[in-house]
């Protein structure tokens, strides 16, 4: 396994089904329940909307300013899960906070979700419709993990896939063309990232990025197999 580190400083730490619309194409969008974890997530069969952009490295996302709004976001959260997204339209990337909902899910209906935003998050799915219409594309889904660390756990992958009616079924990401940022976070602020990425045939979400984040940098390392 190889990695190409970039190092930057760091600054300071700080479910309803979706209307239907026509944008010049035919586009079914449905909500549906993930069964296993509970969570409410927005599926474009189109998948326009959330397609790769071509070209570009992996890691010009990954600004100082993109990386310290997230991580600042995430450690406001603390100890609960923060969550976010990354939108991006014309080459231009931004961070959007976005409110964990797990914890009035649960109180709305404690058996169905039973976990609380400790360890687990929920994203409006109507964040990816808002995102749409302003013309933006979905490029990460962002969480973090308080004091587990920054793995994809099988909650994660379930979140992240449409259900399957038995384990033969492959794996289908719910957000085709989407990556997802797991942030380490803990009472003295957070201390690594993840990024996980679809891989089809590995029917999984291996890693693709690290960020250690140390003494004020933001050390980065692509991974290749």
């Amino acid at each position: 396994m190889h990695s190409r580190r970039k190092r930057i400083p760091k600054l300071g730490a700080g479910a309803s089904c979706p209307r239907l619309r026509e944008q010049g194409c035919t586009r079914t969008e449905r909500g549906y329940q993930n069964s296993v974890r509970g969570h409410l997530a927005l599926v474009c069969e189109s998948r326009d909307a959330l397609a790769p952009k071509e070209g570009g490295s992996m890691t010009d996302i990954w600004t100082k300013d993109i990386l310290d709004k997230v991580v600042a976001w995430l450690e406001a959260a603390y100890p609960v899960e923060g969550c976010g997204l990354i939108l991006e339209n014309d080459g231009e990337y931004r961070v959007l906070e976005c409110e964990n909902l797990a914890d009035k899910y649960h109180q709305m209906d404690p058996e169905q979700f039973p976990r609380t935003a400790r360890e687990f998050y929920i994203i409006d799915p109507m964040e990816f419709m808002r995102a749409e219409d302003r013309g933006e594309r979905v490029a990460v889904v962002f969480h973090s993990h308080a004091d587990v660390g920054d793995y994809f756990s099988d909650e994660d992958v379930n979140a992240a896939t449409l259900p399957r009616d038995s384990d033969d079924e492959p794996l289908e990401p719910s957000h085709p063309g989407v990556d997802y940022l797991v942030v380490s976070t803990r009472e003295d602020g957070a201390d690594h990232a993840t990024l996980f990425r679809f891989d089809e045939e590995e029917e999984g979400f291996p890693s693709v990025l690290e960020i250690e984040i140390e003494d004020g940098e933001y050390e980065l390392s692509t991974v290749t197999s």
